[in-house]
């Protein structure tokens, strides 16, 4: 196997944890909690349409005075969210993590998102592959 052919689909996904847009902050911070996350992917049906990170939370929301329990997920969201196709290269993937600075990436199978992958899991799967060649 060509290192340059391991697929995302053979590494190790994790759940990704997502929300609606109209879920308000304060139903995001609680997933986020609940979860030990520090991300969550904002959904429009099984669609990735977006991303809110801790930090998005306290600079859009709390650091400007607005209510959490009144602000949609999609008023402060970073989109559109880059996703990595399940099909695609474990050694794509991590050059575009590693392009866009950014440890984890939504995983998509025809539009819909199935899971998440990690900076460090993509390196994780190419050394393994890379030692089953020798």
């Amino acid at each position: 196997m060509a290192v340059m052919n391991m697929e995302i689909k053979n590494c190790r996904l994790s759940k990704a944890i997502s929300c609606k847009e109209e879920d308000t902050c304060v139903a995001v911070a609680k997933l986020m909690r609940s979860n030990k996350e520090r991300h969550i992917i904002v959904c429009k049906g099984t669609k990735p349409v977006g991303i809110i990170s801790s930090v998005d939370l306290v600079n859009k929301v709390m650091a400007e005075g607005k209510d959490p329990k009144k602000v949609k997920a999609k008023q402060i969201m970073t989109s559109p969210v880059h996703t990595i196709d399940v099909n695609e290269s474990a050694v794509k993937a991590y050059f575009d993590m590693a392009k866009r600075n950014i440890y984890s990436c939504p995983v998509v199978d025809d539009g819909k998102l199935i899971g998440n992958i990690a900076l460090h899991e993509t390196l994780r799967y190419m050394r393994e592959q890379k030692e089953k060649q020798k």
